[in-house]
């Protein structure tokens, strides 16, 4: 028989299992709201969410490559943002788009080689990124669902 200590901890760790199961359960996007494609040779940051929210900050991060994760250390290479948050569908990186602000200019061409990672922040502080290599968006690629697919693909797959 288990101890009142041991069953109180088995009860936490039971409610804490189903909560997380009911939680996974909430209705979200079909897709990964955010995507990467090139527009005249410049990476363009997409926001494709169904149920779009107001976008506070879009951001490009370069991560360490030594690591298959993300850390707040790693350098933010271009930033805008806007307040009032707003409603966008694209951004390209390096331009600042209209009532936004440049919070970090970009201050070199991106490597073609490097792995960067595409953010965008709402306004509600929740996020969504994904991560894109330029040499591999050639031919019309887009980064998504963490994939590169065609144009037409994409546009079949992103619909709502």
């Amino acid at each position: 028989m288990l101890s009142k200590g041991w069953r109180r901890a088995l009860a936490l760790l039971l409610g804490a299992s189903a909560a997380a199961s009911a939680a996974a359960c909430v209705p979200s996007e079909p897709f990964a709201p955010v995507a990467v494609r090139l527009r005249d040779g410049t990476p363009e940051i997409l926001y494709i969410a169904c149920r779009p929210k107001e976008v506070k900050v879009v951001k490009l991060v370069r991560p360490d490559p030594r690591r298959n994760w993300i850390e707040d250390s790693d350098p933010v290479v271009w930033q805008v943002s806007f307040d009032p948050a707003v409603t966008v569908g694209s951004i390209e990186v390096g331009v600042r788009p209209p009532g936004g602000v440049t919070d970090v200019p970009l201050e070199q061409p991106l490597d073609p080689s490097v792995r960067y990672e595409a953010f965008v922040v709402l306004r509600d502080g929740g996020d969504a990124h994904t991560g894109f290599v330029m040499d591999r968006l050639g031919d019309g690629r887009v980064r998504f669902e963490d994939k590169y697919v065609s144009s037409d693909d994409f546009e079949r797959e992103s619909t709502c």
